[in-house]
């Protein structure tokens, strides 16, 4: 992930994490 931090690839998977989680029924908030 050249020219970014490790947070924001943090932030990035866990954004996606949580969306395909939220698709799933998984998560509801």
């Amino acid at each position: 992930a050249t020219g970014l931090s490790s947070g924001e690839v943090s932030t990035s998977l866990t954004k996606l994490e949580r969306k395909g989680l939220i698709e799933t029924g998984v998560v509801t908030a």
